[in-house]
C-alpha cells in the first residue's frame, strides 16, 4: 500500500482455482495467479475503491484426469449454509433467511 493523503494505491496478490464439471469429457480445473491494483480515495473518513485492475500474471487449465484427495477424510466444502464455517463463524447464509 502506497498512502498519499487521502489517495493510496494498492496492490493484492491472489491465487484462484475453478473447476468446471463437464457433462462429457473429463471435467476441467484453471488454476490462476494474479493480482489486484487498486487506486482508493478516503471519502468522509472512510476508504472506497476508485477503481481496480486486475492482472493476470499467469493460468493454466487442465483435464482433471484422477483426485488423489477424494479418498481422505475430509468434509466437502458446500455453497450453503450447511459449510462447516457457517456454525463456527455463527454466520446465516443469505439465501436461508
Amino acid at each position: 500500500i502506497n498512502l498519499n493523503g487521502d489517495t493510496a494505491g494498492a496492490e493484492t496478490s491472489f491465487l484462484a482455482a475453478s473447476c468446471n464439471k463437464k457433462e462429457e469429457g473429463p471435467d476441467k480445473i484453471t488454476l490462476m495467479s494474479g493480482r489486484f491494483v487498486d487506486t482508493l480515495v478516503r471519502e468522509a473518513g472512510e476508504w472506497k475503491i476508485k477503481n481496480r485492475i486486475c492482472v493476470r500474471d499467469w493460468s493454466i487449465t487442465l483435464a482433471v484426469e484422477e483426485d488423489e484427495l477424494r479418498d481422505f477424510d475430509f468434509v466437502e466444502g458446500l455453497l450453503s449454509g450447511k459449510d462447516p464455517s457457517y456454525t463456527a463463524l455463527n454466520l446465516i447464509h443469505a439465501g436461508l433467511g
